[in-house]
């Protein structure tokens, strides 16, 4: 039996993998290590040296050296990115089920939220003027885009439309409007560990167009909101 963790940077698969050799008796690889051993030479090195695309091919010859040539279709997937950055249909499920289970517990504290889409691409379908909870819950289950601005909607299923056609992707901005808080709950920089990483590509104003937009998480322009 072989075991791989996968996941992203300083996440703890090393950790939980030496946990896990020892737990099971069994030998741990790590695939940088492996690398450096291989290529006798640092990531670093590998870097500064070759660049990013050379440090690629040598993970995918160490990914397949040690778990086998089937593991992994090299036409389709030497950049295991493609698949670790796409949440799946059961992970999503399972977010949207326990969220409403939360839910109910937060409305037994008078605490009430909604989550709604404000802006996809360059098109804004915000509302002018701030609504309360309850009227942007009404609002937004109007339409399959969740949006409160209804004659958006339109335009972004056009939107959308394009740019699958063009082979492009599209980011965008998700409100969250909460009520009943109480103050001084949470700290703004603890946001991204509290949200799902792979669906959140940043906290920040701003547009949010396009594939190269979604590798990359940061601040832009004034405070986020």
């Amino acid at each position: 039996m072989r075991i791989v963790l996968v996941g992203f940077m300083a996440c703890g698969k090393t950790t939980v993998g030496d946990l896990l050799a020892k737990k099971l008796n069994k030998l741990q690889i790590e695939l940088d290590q492996a690398i450096v051993e291989r290529e006798k030479l640092t990531i670093p090195e590998i870097f500064a040296k070759f660049g990013e695309d050379h440090f690629r091919l040598c993970e995918h010859r160490a990914l397949l050296a040690n778990i086998g040539k089937d593991a992994v279709n090299h036409d389709r997937h030497r950049d295991l990115r493609n698949v670790l950055e796409r949440s799946s249909a059961r992970e999503t499920t399972l977010r949207v089920a326990l969220g409403n289970i939360a839910q109910q517990f937060l409305r037994q504290l008078d605490i009430d939220l909604v989550a709604y889409v404000a802006q996809v691409g360059p098109v804004e379908a915000d509302s002018e003027k701030p609504l309360d909870v309850s009227e942007i819950r009404q609002k937004i289950f109007q339409n399959d885009m969740h949006v409160i601005d209804q004659d958006k909607v339109e335009d972004l299923h056009q939107l959308i439309s394009e740019t699958k056609e063009k082979g492009d992707t599209l980011g965008g901005i998700i409100r969250l409007v909460a009520t009943g808080l109480p103050a001084g709950l949470g700290k703004l920089r603890q946001l991204g560990h509290e949200i799902g990483r792979q669906a959140c590509r940043g906290r920040c104003r701003g547009q949010c167009r396009g594939q190269f937009r979604h590798d990359e998480s940061s601040f832009a322009g004034n405070f986020g909101r």
